[in-house]
């Protein structure tokens, strides 16, 4: 792989030196942005910074805050077996093929089309009538680096960042908070666990990772931690953050180590976890959750991904986890939107936008995806996603 070669750049994150160990940020108030594209209409004031309180999350005037959210899982990320894109099975699958076909800057210019027609403001309405109050976002470190891991650049020579900053100044002017996850990161696909690695010769994905989150530092840091094995790696990495930013409510990916915030000293910190251990039955899944908050550390939790495709257990969940909101305040379904995957998304496209990456033509792919935003939004809602309604609405706030 390609190492990040500036002198100045590699000084300037040392501090920053483990990304990886530190699930991040996301419940952050921004304000609308359009990112040269047209912004939904009812544009709000930034939305008001939260903070933790022991194991809730207040709002400035100190009333309590519920999260109740969705995975936006497929837009950004181009999920093969979630964004009917063929083949699936393999996570790297588009980019791969796309990457042999056409080259890599056709693959950002199809990465681009999709991501442009994929949602849309009726998307972010839609989602803000169901009763959701926040978004979880996962990124696809090919939406701002080349696969060398150098990086995509504006015409003004900084990282383009367009198309990130138009979602979010579309979804917080619907009324929503952003939680952005760096799912997939400059070297996932060849060593997952690499960028977890106190090792400098592994340096060249955590300094990626270091300069994409200090590029955004307003809006998001890296969702990094689901293979923490490095305490000194958080601590450096925390104390570096806290140095320019003391209000933002930082997320951890906990399930691998389970330490005590006070051990360390941190502060405004939120813990987060998935339920799809047990997600069989109902049981199971209450159980896994207890599992999950059983040491009552004196912090909020996050639920950042769970479902059921039985809709009668999914409402069961949600009315479980409420609850426990005084435990857990923050919770986010998978998945908002998908092609032909049932009741694995609140909407759900039918097989006509299906595309096969190896075989089918350019234009027939770019002709199914321009294709998305002319829909009827709403006449794509699931079953599960018709039955879970009434649920979200029930939101406590």
């Amino acid at each position: 792989m390609a190492s990040v070669t500036s002198v100045s750049l590699a000084v300037s994150f040392l501090l920053m030196l483990l990304v990886a160990i530190f699930f991040a940020v996301a419940v952050v108030p921004l304000t609308a942005t359009t990112g040269g594209r047209a912004a939904s209409g009812n544009t709000l004031e930034p939305l008001p910074h939260l903070v933790v309180d022991g194991s809730n999350i207040r709002f400035p005037n100190g009333s309590l805050f519920y999260g109740r959210g969705v995975n936006l899982g497929t837009w950004f990320t181009l999920n093969n077996q979630f964004g009917g894109i063929k083949p699936d099975g393999v996570e790297f699958a588009f980019f791969n093929q796309s990457d042999t076909r056409w080259g890599e800057a056709k693959t950002r210019e199809l990465m681009n089309i999709y991501i442009d027609h994929a949602m849309s403001i009726q998307d972010f309405d839609l989602i803000n009538s169901m009763g959701f109050n926040m978004v979880r976002l996962p990124l696809h470190y090919r939406n701002f680096q080349w696969k060398n891991g150098t990086w995509i650049r504006d015409s003004t020579g900084e990282i383009d960042f367009t198309r990130l900053d138009w979602a979010i100044g579309n979804i917080t002017a619907n009324g929503l908070y952003v939680v952005l996850d760096l799912h997939n990161w400059f070297g996932y696909d060849v060593w997952f666990e690499a960028i977890s690695q106190n090792d400098p010769k592994l340096s060249t994905e955590q300094r990626a990772m270091c300069i994409l989150h200090r590029s955004k530092a307003a809006d998001f840091l890296s969702n990094l931690t689901r293979h923490v094995k490095n305490v000194p790696g958080i601590l450096v990495l925390y104390s570096a953050v806290r140095k320019e930013d003391r209000k933002r409510i930082f997320i951890r990916y906990f399930s691998v180590d389970r330490i005590h915030p006070s051990q360390y000293g941190w502060e405004n910190v939120v813990y987060a976890f998935h339920t799809y251990e047990g997600q069989q039955t109902i049981s199971g899944f209450i159980a896994n959750v207890q599992d999950k908050v059983k040491e009552n550390y004196p912090v909020p939790y996050f639920i950042s991904e769970w479902h059921f495709a039985d809709p009668s257990d999914s409402q069961r969940g949600v009315n479980h986890m409420d609850k426990l909101s005084s435990k857990i305040p923050l919770w986010a379904l998978w998945t908002y939107k998908a092609v032909w995957m049932n009741n694995w998304a609140l909407v759900n496209y039918n097989t006509s936008f299906i595309v096969n990456v190896t075989h089918d033509s350019w234009d027939d792919i770019v002709q199914v995806w321009r294709k998305m935003p002319t829909i009827d939004i709403r006449s794509q809602i699931s079953p599960w996603g018709d039955s879970m309604l009434p649920v979200s609405l029930q939101r406590a706030n």
